[in-house]
């Protein structure tokens, strides 16, 4: 490469790669691959934009809306997008061979059936599930499906999150013109299993933001410089996934606090953690919150403002956020509630397999010994076509 520059002849050499950590430096000077060019995962507009150019040529029918599309595709790549395409031409000729031939028969579909033959929007929405983004596989981010809906609790700490991220996200003109200043980061401290991840993985749906959630522990590694790495590489991927919440929890164990006489592996983590925090300026669009459930051992440096500056309670429930909570966990469930007198009988209708689940969410260490005593109590026993008989389960069950 060096002696390119020495030939008459124009040559202009272009590489790629999906790892540009693992090449030589020395490949990465001046005179060499100097110019570099980041391709990150598109964002909503460019998918819309992507789906125009991959549908050009498709026979379409005039109920596809391409911003819908674009919208539940999170972490498609082109690559994605076009598998997407090709599903949905598929399940298209599924459609017209099922709805021409029957199971049987095995002839194939005339011109004049061809001809008629078109994508329509359900298409595109049956083919989604079978098409996985490839960001995902590679540890980038999606789209939570996970609402405030889903929580049914915590409107204060809702509150607070709306303000802090929600707000800059949905009306930054008129955000700046106020002069507020958005929080750097937001730490969610509390007791563990009152809603703290379940709070990110909400914010981040409602904001339509890409999520990256990293448990502290995981970063670390055994051998030298491997944690360090670890962190760099997840902001990279906050960066090329933007915009996008990178979700850290347990993050006492990724930065505890410092003494004076460490100088070990924990030390260096630290360090790297306050330095890609501290280019907050550089990751637009990247917001980072984190949860702990000991925030007296968290190293200081963290929760100065320009980092984790904003620091949300996330307690124990009080009576009337229980009862939203256990209506909010039952709430997929076929089911009718009558709240009788003071016994607060609950009459169910529900299946076995459904009740089960919202069961194990509302009580998540209740044996299966006590769960079999509920169904056998209750007559909860489908028959064989899976129906239920049963119907009254009473307050009793749910203390056991």
């Amino acid at each position: 490469m060096d002696g390119i520059l020495t030939v008459t002849a124009q040559i202009l050499v272009i590489g790629a790669t999906n790892r540009p950590d693992s090449l030589d430096p020395a490949l990465r000077r001046a005179g060499r691959f100097d110019r570099e060019i980041c391709l990150g995962i598109p964002n909503e507009s460019a998918r819309f934009r992507i789906l125009k150019t991959l549908c050009r040529k498709l026979r379409l029918s005039e109920d596809i809306d391409y911003g819908q599309l674009a919208r539940l595709t999170p972490g498609y790549v082109g690559a994605d997008l076009m598998a997407l395409c090709r599903e949905a031409a598929m399940c298209a000729v599924n459609r017209a061979f099922l709805d021409t031939h029957s199971r049987e028969n095995s002839e194939r579909l005339s011109e004049e059936e061809l001809s008629g033959l078109s994508i329509i929007m359900s298409d595109f929405k049956s083919s989604l599930p079978s098409v996985q983004p490839s960001a995902k596989r590679e540890g980038f981010a999606t789209v939570p499906d996970v609402t405030w809906d889903d929580i049914g609790a915590l409107r204060d700490v809702r509150d607070e999150l709306t303000m802090a991220i929600l707000a800059p996200v949905r009306s930054p003109e008129q955000f700046k013109a106020l002069g507020l200043s958005a929080p750097s980061g937001v730490l969610l401290a509390g007791p563990p299993g009152c809603g703290k991840t379940l709070l990110a993985k909400a914010l981040a749906n409602e904001s339509g933001l890409n999520f990256i959630s990293v448990k502290g522990p995981e970063l670390l590694n055994m051998y030298v410089g491997e944690s360090e790495r670890a962190v760099r590489q997840v902001f990279q991927r906050g960066r090329n996934s933007a915009p996008c919440v990178i979700f850290f929890d347990e993050i006492d164990a990724l930065c505890p606090r410092r003494s004076g006489n460490e100088s070990g592996a924990s030390v260096r983590v630290v360090n790297q953690l306050l330095t890609e925090m501290d280019g907050l300026e550089t990751r637009r669009q990247v917001y980072i919150m984190a949860a702990t459930n000991r925030p007296d051992i968290i190293d200081p440096a963290i929760l100065r403002p320009g980092r984790l500056d904003k620091t949300l309670y996330v307690g124990l429930p009080p009576a009337t956020d229980r009862h939203a909570i256990l209506l909010t966990v039952t709430k997929h469930t076929d089911q009718y509630l009558l709240f009788s007198g003071q016994n607060h009988v609950v009459n169910i209708k529900v299946n076995k397999q459904n009740f089960e689940n919202a069961f194990k969410k509302v009580r998540p260490s209740v044996s299966k010994k006590v769960s079999f005593s509920i169904f056998f109590s209750c007559d909860l026993w489908p028959d064989f076509s899976g129906d239920v008989v049963g119907r009254v389960i009473i307050r009793l069950h749910f203390l056991t």
